[in-house]
């Protein structure tokens, strides 16, 4: 095999892959079985707080803090630790 249709070959088998791969990432994909609902009055989520676990913020500036998410059961989850502006 000559090197030119060796480069043609590779080149084939690149745009081949790369055209693939887009139809693969549109897979759904399933992470867990847990699924926990945070009502939507508590704002929006702001990150992780190392130690206390989840931390969403509230229009009123509120932060909560939720270390442990409930799995599968009905209702709000635990608040750590709640912090209210005056």
């Amino acid at each position: 095999m000559t090197l030119r249709k060796s480069i043609l070959i590779a080149v084939l088998v690149l745009v081949a892959v790369v055209w693939l791969r887009p139809a693969a990432r549109t897979q759904e994909q399933t992470f867990g079985r847990c699924s926990v609902t945070i009502p939507s009055n508590w704002g929006t989520y702001k990150g992780d707080a190392q130690g206390y676990g989840l931390v969403f913020e509230d229009s009123a500036g509120t932060l909560r803090f939720v270390k442990q998410l409930p799995c599968g059961l009905e209702g709000t989850p635990n608040v750590l630790v709640e912090v209210h502006r005056k």
